[in-house]
């Protein structure tokens, strides 16, 4: 009732100062100090709307079809209230509807289980959502913040929102840069999280300050890991730390990401965070080709300073793996490096960027790698 008023208003008045604004100044003026005026006004009723009456709102998951056709069932049955044999009807119909939503997919899933991993465009940054086949939520990193917000707000949070995930059984902070840690106490306020896991290593930052306060006020428990540990996520997901090692102590804070080696299967998924060429040379001496990845994080964004070929062999199949770049558009940072990318192309089946088309959604059933045209 305000709004829209205030809308119309502040439309009016821009048109008018736009018509005016050659001929009479003075006036075209006034029209602007109208229009600022009403749109102060429609800014205002959404802040104090949503502050008052934010605990009328119901957030709820995408709703399937049979979920959908309940709820229009549900409107005719308000309708038909004061008719009570129709009314009784319809309420019969909508417990109907009600009933194929939840055993539809138990009754028709002869589908395998998936693991689901999604590269969110997070812009010059790294945030990874893994959805186990027994619906737990596992976040590897949580993108970077600005002096404008975390990009968590608007990347991570609606996803999360939009299918009805309120809980992240575990969040890895590969390492405590802003561009991996930034959203983090974004997540802690919106979100419950039961465990973090982090390379170990605290920084003199007031973004890792605020984070370790919001865990502990949070009761989060947190875990240092290193080469060798086992993460727990799923009964049928293995979870292994390649890195650090525990002994690098005068390691970079990119060369003490956390490297995670998922298991599904057949399937592995490795997630280097941000190592550079030193860590890679590592991990290849290390494991070797058991490095191979059929889903691979390009580590540290695909810059000149991480993907060595001999790495770059190791980690994948010219035929199977699947690389994922997560870096913004236009980077600033000259990231990625082209000469990396082609690297790259030459090695794997196919490169994806979060720049070119936004988040990246792969899924896999433990035999097969496929990607989501999900948008």
């Amino acid at each position: 009732m305000v709004g829209i008023p205030c809308t119309g208003l502040a439309l009016t008045s821009a048109i008018a100062t736009v018509a005016v604004g050659g001929l009479w100044p003075t006036a075209a003026a006034s029209f602007g100090s109208a229009a600022d005026v009403f749109l102060q006004g429609l800014l205002a009723t959404s802040r104090y709307g949503a502050a008052w009456f934010s605990w009328a709102g119901i957030r709820m998951a995408t709703p399937d079809l049979w979920e959908l056709t309940a709820l229009g069932a549900g409107l005719i049955a308000v309708a038909q209230w004061p008719r009570p044999r129709l009314r009784w009807r319809w309420i019969v119909i909508v417990g109907l509807f009600m009933t194929a939503s939840v055993w539809g997919p138990v009754v028709g899933g002869g589908t395998a289980p998936t693991l689901d991993i999604v590269f969110f465009d997070v812009g010059q940054g790294d945030a990874a959502l893994l959805k186990t086949p027994s619906d737990h939520h596992v976040l590897i990193d949580a993108g970077p913040r600005s002096p404008s917000g975390a990009t968590a707000e608007f990347a991570v949070l609606p996803f999360l929102r939009r299918w009805g995930i309120r809980r992240l059984d575990l969040v890895v902070v590969s390492h405590s840069d802003a561009d991996h840690l930034g959203g983090l106490p974004t997540l802690l306020q919106a979100v419950r999280v039961d465990r973090v896991v982090h390379n170990g290593r605290s920084v003199d930052t007031d973004l890792y300050s605020q984070t370790r306060r919001l865990l502990r006020r949070n009761g989060v428990s947190r875990q240092a890991a290193h080469r060798g540990d086992t993460l727990q996520m799923d009964s049928s997901i293995r979870a292994e730390v390649l890195s650090p090692s525990g002994r690098s102590t005068l390691a970079t804070e990119n060369n003490a990401s956390v490297v995670l080696r998922v298991g599904y299967g057949d399937v592995n998924i490795l997630l280097p965070g941000d190592i550079e060429k030193a860590i890679e040379q590592n991990l290849v001496r290390t494991y070797g080709e058991k490095l191979l990845g059929h889903v691979v994080k390009v580590p540290h964004h695909g810059s000149e300073t991480s993907s060595r070929p001999s790495f770059v062999r190791s980690a994948s199949d010219s035929t199977q793996t699947h690389a994922v770049v997560s870096v913004g558009h236009s980077s600033r940072y000259g990231m990625p490096d082209a000469r990396v990318i082609r690297r790259w192309r030459r090695g794997v089946r196919q490169v994806h960027s979060t720049a070119d088309r936004g988040a990246v959604w792969m899924r896999t059933d433990g035999k097969e790698v496929w990607r989501l045209q999900w948008q």
